[in-house]
């Protein structure tokens, strides 16, 4: 059934591209007017593939970024989608149905998806009784992990797809391999099992680290400035905010973002630089990259690096975080508890934690955006 489905499958992006790619412009003559001609009308396309309508090289890479006409299939198709949620707590009650990203992504697409939602205990169980059932869902993250096998078992196996076989289909991803791969020697061969063989979507990032958790402040506090999360956006915003909690509220380190880690959350990552110099004890220094042909040295003649580390300075000066901030691998938690800290790291599913543990009854804690410069 399986090698049968994605047989269908095939057979169906192959008569929808030709379906898509149909053109007409002979004349016909008319039987009651000889000498008045129409047009052939031309049905819209169900699906707008990008295979064959963008310029390669002589390799066959695409050679710039492509724009899909959106939404790209009109039949209404459901995929499932398998993928994993650390914190489920926080979800909205539709789910992942319930996120303006998914929305906006099933919009533009004309994809519905059905998400199959696992959770970090019980994600290899449920990969292994969805295998046993022969009922993989048709998009899953990070499975090729849990396959009892090497990944070219799983190609022969049937259970999951050749992707090198669909690469017309998605030019942007090749697109950014190309262009990325000039300076990471390593990411072609985590792309590619071998020149014809792809198994997965790897995740591609030209630079630093993806932001990997989240930072909260009082909502009770700056409701008192009239303000709600959706105002708190840029480092001066953040420098104004752990001002006023350092008077007006008593914090003694209003800021509890620096860690040992130095920026253990990316906090600072709206400064396109490195900002993490060790993990858990395990020092570590921005390796080198690429840019404009040279190699640059993080901090040696970096301008970005240059304006995280003042602005750390001064707020290290200031005395808006804690002077001895290099010490723990995490800020204490007293600092959040007492009202000595205003703004902190802050793991989504631990809000209602922060708010139970504090010493005023009234402490709301809340989620802010992603930090911008400007």
């Amino acid at each position: 059934m399986k090698r049968s489905v994605a047989l269908l499958l095939s057979l169906l992006l192959v008569l929808c591209l030709f379906s898509g790619c149909s053109k007409s412009g002979a004349e016909t003559k008319d039987p009651e007017n000889s000498e008045s001609s129409n047009l052939t009308e031309v049905p819209e396309p169900d699906y707008y593939f990008a295979a064959g309508n963008y310029e390669t090289d002589e390799d066959g890479w695409p050679v710039g970024h492509y724009e899909y006409e959106t939404p790209f299939c009109k039949t209404g198709e459901t995929l499932t989608f398998w993928t994993i949620n650390y914190i489920p707590e926080t979800l909205p009650e539709e789910g992942l149905d319930g996120i303006d990203f998914c929305v906006e992504e099933q919009k533009r697409t004309g994809v519905d998806i059905e998400y199959i939602c696992a959770t970090m205990q019980n994600r290899n169980e449920q990969f292994q009784t969805l295998l046993a059932a022969d009922d993989l869902a048709d998009l899953m993250a990070g499975a090729i992990s849990f396959y009892p096998g090497s990944p070219t078992q799983a190609l022969e196996d049937g259970f999951f797809v050749n992707i090198y076989e669909y690469k017309d289909y998605c030019p942007n991803y090749m697109y950014l391999i190309k262009k990325y791969m000039e300076n990471d020697i390593n990411l072609y061969d985590n792309c590619f099992l071998d020149d014809t063989t792809m198994v997965k979507f790897q995740e591609l990032d030209s630079r630093g680290g993806l932001i990997s958790g989240t930072v909260g402040v009082r909502l009770d506090w700056i409701e008192e400035l009239g303000m709600t999360i959706d105002d708190v956006i840029t480092m001066d915003d953040y420098e104004d905010l752990a001002k006023w909690m350092k008077t007006e509220k008593g914090a003694s380190y209003p800021i509890g973002t620096l860690t040992g880690d130095l920026d253990r959350q990316s906090f600072f990552g709206c400064y396109d630089t490195y900002t993490t110099l060790s993990m858990d004890g395990n020092p570590r220094y921005p390796k080198p990259y690429v840019k404009d042909g040279k190699v640059i040295f993080s901090y040696t003649n970096d301008d970005n690096a240059k304006a995280f580390v003042q602005r750390m300075n001064s707020w290290v000066s200031q005395e808006l975080v804690n002077p001895d901030w290099m010490s723990p691998a995490m800020p204490p938690a007293e600092h959040t508890s007492e009202g000595l800290t205003g703004i902190a790291i802050l793991p989504a599913n631990m809000v209602e934690n922060y708010n139970a543990n504090n010493s005023d009854p009234n402490c709301r804690w809340g989620i802010t955006r992603m930090v911008r410069l400007y």
